[in-house]
């Protein structure tokens, strides 16, 4: 399964993981605030070793991390230590919170890891509180020069490890989306190979 090969991946790499992440993604997660007012709960999805919840943390007086890889986890819980963010392990498919008690969720490189995304996206949208901000993104390969000759390897290794989910596909999921093509909030290269879409949905009535 999918789901198998992507925990025994990042528990594998959570050593490393915070290394890589400076290279590749570092540059997202300040800019990724720009999209929510001070508040008082956020939940961050597959947090990994909790980047993103750390930012959250500047806007958000608690912050929850979740994710599948205990590997992950336990490095995110190492570096918390006098911050309001609180880690625990599950799966965004099924969120153990109750209806409408976060202020924003984010899912930032992680929803086409879902073997079910779109199930993921509704239990999102139901731990929102109303006027509640969910953000998600998602890397496409870019066309040019690059994906010629990587092409059929980026596929081979997208095949084993993600779902065929696309933009399009992930806009008609998540309805009434705005949709922003954003390539400052990754790192020269992954933005020379991809294009970062990111989904910024409000909760209505």
């Amino acid at each position: 399964m999918i789901t198998e090969k992507v925990v025994r991946y990042y528990d594998r790499i959570s050593k490393y993981y915070d290394l890589i992440d400076i290279l590749l993604f570092k540059f997202r997660y300040t800019e990724m605030l720009d999209y929510f007012e001070f508040c008082d709960t956020a939940l961050d999805i597959a947090c990994g070793t909790g980047s993103m919840s750390f930012e959250l943390a500047k806007r958000f007086e608690k912050v929850y991390g979740l994710d599948i890889s205990r590997g992950m986890l336990n490095r995110a819980i190492l570096k918390a230590e006098d911050e309001e963010v609180y880690f625990m392990y599950g799966t965004g498919e099924y969120l153990p919170f109750r209806d409408e008690c976060f202020d924003a969720v984010t899912c930032i490189l992680a929803i086409d890891l879902f073997p079910n995304p779109e199930k993921a996206i509704t239990e999102m949208k139901r731990v929102l509180k109303h006027r509640g901000i969910l953000v998600v993104n998602l890397l496409e390969l870019r066309d040019g020069v690059l994906k010629k000759v990587l092409g059929k390897t980026l596929q081979s290794i997208r095949r084993e490890f993600f779902t065929d989910l696309d933009s399009e596909k992930l806009l008609k999921i998540l309805s009434n989306a705005k949709r922003y093509e954003r390539r400052d909030i990754i790192g020269p290269f992954l933005s020379s190979l991809c294009n970062n879409i990111v989904f910024v949905y409000r909760k209505r009535l």
